[in-house]
């Protein structure tokens, strides 16, 4: 068993090898590209520039708290915050953030490690799959490690995590190569499709595409139907995986983050890849001409956006051309030639992604929620470099036989790896690593002075109002509303308002409170039991309103704010009020009836249409709306605004409840509606069912709630189910 054990590892002793040294390569190159000698691993490299990252930070804090996405008591305070499901965090990649919370305790560290880690992740997993697609070590290191710095990845960063961590792409290739070729899947199939279906949701629709694709080609390359079986086998365990690591939101009707952004379907024709951005240079390239030449172009060029992060590089580039040249000409091939069938999937991923290509009658026909098709570079890029691992094996054939010739190969491949490198990075991507530092540590020393003047558990209410997620272009040009996540990552035990899913009950109760004026804003507060007021000022499209608003607070309380180093952020302490507040009759009556009562959509009504001064929703048939009492004592409300119905549309509808029912006429005019509601604790649903008149018109719409609002006259609360971006 020894023996036979050693001779096992003698003869992988090259394969270890190789693994051990791309991986060690990757780390080293990462390790230059970013100038990691300037870094503290705590400080998240993207701090100072936030966006998104501030929302990854939040996930990352949220799983090492609480396990996983589902709740954070700490998000959307002052309610217990049953929290939402993120397609973009499934089973697996939350596994792993799980296992490195066990020896990184910091956020900021877990993030920068987990980004760092997976340059070596993809270069060990593009290495292993051009291997099993039969390229020697030679042909297949470099394009490997190419592959684990293309500029996508950089683009990526910690702003769109999950995104850069596309290490499983090369996995998912291979199946494709599989199916197409007619080999069973087995068990590693199997597990690569596993993997793909555990992680991101638009790798997994573009997983998906491939292994469709791949099973259409082997069908007609081989004429059998046994690469159809093969395919729909890796689509079925592929698809079977995402549902279970959704199920749960699901069967809950929760929904996820994706849903709740609300794409449209145009949006695949906006975010989609483009061939020019494919074969452009970075931006900031090393050499100026290009950087100028591809300046020019992003700033002249229609639809140029995220889909410029395609780019890749004069190595992939050249690649990806050579494909081009192997699908147009017709070059004799066999069965099996990986780079005919590099060829074919590429530019069927191409077509698939373009601007207008066959992504634009998935979102019409199918779902409008993987819009930004651009991403599919990653699955271009792999190919592309197939066709660079085949142009290298070819060489070493032909030309490197001799001692001499495979050193002078090697160095060659030396100054191809230096050089795709060099092309594939940009010294502008350094983080500001000195900026980061003064940022993180200003918002840390804030929060943990707001921390240390209020009890454990205390709840800070947020303002600027901002929804949840997405929302940024409610926000001053190059801010995010993710920023109201700082609270939340630099504390340990304070409640923090922002984080409410838009559409839920919490959210829409912080929302009608932000829109009070302070004098009724402040004791509301109280009553919920918020003990401080956070102010994110560059959310502030209006300063001036902001100076005023921080006056007003200033005035009400007698005190003035404590703010950050930076002058960014100020905090209000509401504990004289409160301690006045207690001590006021009837305040105790106040708190029972806290919160609101609440109206949401459930379905059957389209997204809000704004006007000045007016907020609608067009509603078919069937809707349904929700009341909500969240209290434990029976509340009394009013709902009131108008109805109108479509034009040609007449007839009635019945409001049918468990509370009661009623009935509401609708034609081309305005009808007043208004619905005394006695509501007791829990929520209780509203059917509303259209009958039409004869010869009444209908295409899809029936009538529009407008300026539809729920007044409770316990509290004196008014809220409504429109709410921004929806």
């Amino acid at each position: 068993m020894t023996r036979s054990m050693s001779a096992w590892f003698k003869e992988k002793r090259l394969d270890f090898v190789a693994y051990a040294a791309v991986a060690l390569i990757s780390i080293a190159i990462a390790a230059v590209v970013l100038d990691l000698r300037k870094a503290d691993l705590a400080v998240p490299f993207a701090y100072s520039t936030g966006g998104d990252m501030w929302g990854v930070l939040e996930e990352l804090k949220s799983i090492q708290e609480n396990g996983s996405l589902d709740f954070n008591a700490r998000i959307g305070a002052p309610l217990p915050s049953d929290f939402r499901g993120d397609v973009q965090y499934l089973s697996l990649s939350m596994s792993l953030v799980r296992v490195l919370s066990l020896f990184l305790h910091d956020t900021g560290a877990l993030l920068n490690v987990y980004f760092l880690l997976s340059f070596p992740l993809i270069a060990l997993a593009a290495l292993y799959a051009l291997r099993a697609l039969g390229f020697s070590y030679f042909a297949a290191f470099v394009p490997a490690l190419l592959y684990a710095f293309l500029p996508y990845h950089f683009f990526r960063g910690e702003n769109h995590l999950q995104l850069a961590l596309y290490w499983f792409v090369p996995l998912a290739i291979v199946v494709a190569f599989w199916i197409a070729r007619d080999r069973r899947l087995g068990l590693l199939g199997a597990l690569f499709c596993v993997l793909v279906g555990s992680w991101h949701a638009y790798y997994f629709v573009f997983a998906i595409f491939l292994f469709l694709l791949a099973a259409v080609y082997g069908c007609v390359a081989n004429r059998s139907w046994r690469n159809a079986a093969n395919g729909a086998a890796a689509i079925g365990i592929t698809v079977l995986v995402f549902l279970a690591n959704i199920a749960r939101d699901l069967i809950k009707g929760r929904g996820t983050q994706l849903a709740e952004l609300h794409r449209g379907q145009a949006e695949a024709e906006i975010y989609g890849l483009k061939l020019v951005q494919l074969l452009l240079p970075i931006p900031g390239h090393r050499i100026g001409l290009l950087a100028q030449f591809r300046h020019y172009y992003d700033t002249t060029a229609t639809l140029a956006n995220e889909n410029g992060t395609a780019s890749l590089g004069i190595v992939g580039s050249a690649g990806f051309l050579v494909l081009l040249v192997v699908l147009l000409l017709p070059f004799r091939t066999k069965a099996g030639d990986v780079l005919k069938e590099s060829a074919v999937f590429a530019w069927g991923c191409f077509l698939f992604a373009t601007i207008g290509g066959l992504s634009s009658l998935f979102n019409y026909l199918v779902t409008p929620d993987i819009r930004a098709y651009n991403r599919m570079s990653v699955y271009i890029a792999f190919f592309s470099l197939i066709a660079v691992a085949w142009l290298l094996e070819k060489a070493r054939e032909r030309w490197l036989r001799g001692r001499s010739a495979r050193a002078l190969g090697i160095a060659g491949l030396t100054v191809l790896l230096a050089l795709g490198v060099a092309d594939q990075s940009s010294s502008a991507w350094v983080p500001s690593y000195a900026v980061n530092a003064v940022e993180y540590h200003s918002d840390r020393a804030l929060v943990q002075a707001i921390e240390g003047s209020l009890p454990a558990g205390a709840a800070v209410f947020q303002l600027p109002y901002a929804p949840f997620p997405g929302a940024e272009d409610l926000f001053p040009a190059g801010t995010s509303p993710y920023r109201l996540f700082k609270g939340y990552l630099h504390s340990r035990t304070l409640r923090w308002s922002y984080g409410a899913s838009t559409g839920r009950d919490d959210d829409a109760w912080i929302r009608s409170m932000s829109a009070l004026p302070v004098p009724k804003l402040l004791p509301r507060l109280v009553v919920a039991g918020f003990e401080g007021i956070y102010i994110e000022r560059p959310l502030y499209a209006d300063r001036g309103a902001e100076r005023t608003l921080e006056s007003d607070l200033s005035g009400a309380l007698h005190e003035t704010p404590l703010v950050s180093a930076d002058g960014t952020d100020a905090f209000f302490s509401l504990d004289r009020l409160r301690r006045a507040e207690m001590s006021r009759r009837g305040f105790a009556r106040d708190r029972e009836f806290v919160p609101p009562l609440l109206i949401r959509v459930v379905s059957g009504c389209s997204h809000t249409q704004r006007s000045p001064g007016h907020a609608g929703r067009w509603c078919g048939k069937h809707a349904v709306l929700a009341v909500d009492n969240l209290t434990a004592v029976t509340k009394h409300g009013v709902l009131d605004g108008i109805v109108r119905g479509e034009s040609g549309v007449s007839g009635t509808i019945a409001v049918r409840s468990r509370l009661g029912s009623g009935r509401l006429g609708i034609s081309s005019k305005k009808q007043p509606m208004r619905i005394v509601l006695t509501v007791p604790p829990g929520d209780w649903l509203f059917d509303f069912d259209v009958t039409l008149l004869p010869g009444s018109g209908f295409n899809g719409s029936a009538y529009l709630f407008l300026d539809v609002k729920l007044s409770d006259e316990e509290t004196g609360d008014v809220t409504d189910f429109y709410s921004h971006g929806t």
